[in-house]
C-alpha cells in the first residue's frame, strides 16, 4: 500500500526536520462512519494518523499533502498547541516546504488550487 509508505516517509522527514520523534502510528480504515463525507479523509489525535481507504485512490499530490496536514496536527497537538486548520497547514508547510492548497473537491493538494483553506470548510 503506496500510501502507508507515504506516510512513513513523510513522517521520518518531518522528524528529522523539528528535531524530535513523534512516534506516530499509520492505520487504514474502510470504516465509512469514521469517514461519511466525500473529502472526509483522515484524522490523527495526536498519536495515531487514521487514513480512508478513500484516499489511496486520490492523486498522489493530495495523499501527500493530506499526510502531511495530518502530521502537522499530531506535532501541534503533542505541543498542547490549540489551532485551527489554516494552521496546520502553515505548520506543515513550514515543516516540508511545499504550500498546501486545495482542490476542486476542497482537498488538500501539493498542486495548484485554492489558497488558503477555504472559509467553508470546518475549521
Amino acid at each position: 500500500m503506496i500510501m502507508l509508505v507515504t506516510a512513513d516517509a513523510l513522517i521520518k522527514y518531518a522528524e528529522n526536520k523539528i528535531g524530535y520523534p513523534l512516534n506516530l502510528k499509520v492505520v487504514v480504515s474502510k470504516d465509512r462512519y469514521l469517514f461519511p463525507k466525500k473529502r472526509d479523509l483522515a484524522f490523527c489525535n495526536g498519536e495515531e494518523i487514521v487514513l480512508s481507504d478513500k484516499l489511496e485512490y486520490l492523486p498522489i499530490e493530495n495523499q501527500i499533502a493530506v499526510i502531511a496536514h495530518e502530521i502537522s496536527h499530531c506535532d501541534l497537538i503533542q505541543q498542547d498547541i490549540e489551532h485551527t486548520e489554516r494552521e496546520a497547514d502553515k505548520h506543515a508547510e513550514d515543516i516540508f516546504g511545499f504550500n498546501i492548497y486545495y482542490d476542486q473537491d476542497d482537498i488538500q493538494t501539493t498542486e495548484y488550487g485554492k489558497k488558503p483553506r477555504p472559509s467553508w470548510l470546518p475549521k
